[in-house]
């Protein structure tokens, strides 16, 4: 089987061989899948738990003791309205900086399946949304104009670092109203969108084959450095890692 990544806007997910065995931190809300057997979690060298899935808070060190087991990550931004559905949505002990999951047996076979095929987006975003949306309500009103404009603005040149005003003034509001309104359509703060778009923009340059210097540079980062010190941290992955040949890596960029 192929390990398969899948970046969006604002959620990623990444199917495949375990690689978390070194104990580390990221921005990102976590829940990890373990697709054929439990999990072995440790905060640190004596203190373990063994659970078939589970939802690792921002910040939080950590270290997955199953390298080379096959399981399902998803990544969201904790300042996220889908992040604090997900994480209401399970139970858990909040202030262990863990919560357990059980993930019905279907769902794991799913996930499996999509493992053992093609690059399926729809699919994946299918899945991706039952486990982080358990009990909402589709929302499917369009989106505000104003936004609409932003975004395709954004679009037009992702790598470039524009400012709240300079958005807000294309769209006649103020940079507080922006900020608000984007977030309440989007559901992630606009700084956060950016940085994001950013990154996918830089992996996106990378997998095409181009050097990283270059892949940083087409996503609006200062250098190489400046890339991989973004993504570890938001991530805790080395974006090395996506890059080499070895680990037979199937992308996805939407």
């Amino acid at each position: 089987m192929k390990s398969q990544l899948y970046l969006w806007s604002r959620w990623v997910l990444y199917l495949g061989r375990s690689f978390d065995t070194h104990r580390h931190t990221h921005h990102a809300v976590q829940l990890t899948i373990g697709l054929d057997g439990p999990l072995w979690i440790s905060k640190g060298s004596h203190d373990q738990q063994q659970l078939p899935a589970v939802v690792i808070s921002s910040e939080t060190a950590h270290s997955l003791q199953v390298e080379g087991q096959w399981v399902a990550s998803i990544y969201l931004e904790p300042e996220s309205e889908d992040c604090g559905r997900m994480v209401d949505h399970y139970s858990g002990n909040q202030s262990s900086r863990f919560k357990a999951l059980n993930v019905e047996s279907d769902t794991q076979r799913h996930f499996l399946a999509l493992l053992k095929s093609d690059v399926n987006p729809q699919l994946a975003r299918q899945l991706l949304q039952k486990m982080i949306e358990p009990n909402a309500m589709t929302n499917s009103h369009p989106l505000d104009p104003r936004i609409i404009k932003v975004l395709k603005y954004l679009n037009k040149d992702p790598g470039l670092n524009i400012p709240v005003a300079e958005l807000a003034q294309l769209v006649s509001l103020s940079p507080d109203r922006l900020t608000h309104l984007f977030r309440q359509e989007i559901g992630i703060p606009i700084r956060r969108f950016v940085l994001w778009q950013k990154l996918r923009v830089a992996v996106g340059a990378a997998c095409q084959g181009k050097p990283l210097i270059s892949a940083a540079l087409e996503g609006g980062f200062t250098d190489s450095a400046h890339f991989t010190h973004s993504f570890q941290k938001l991530f805790g992955i080395n974006p090395s890692f996506l890059f080499n040949q070895k680990n037979q890596l199937a992308v996805y960029i939407e």
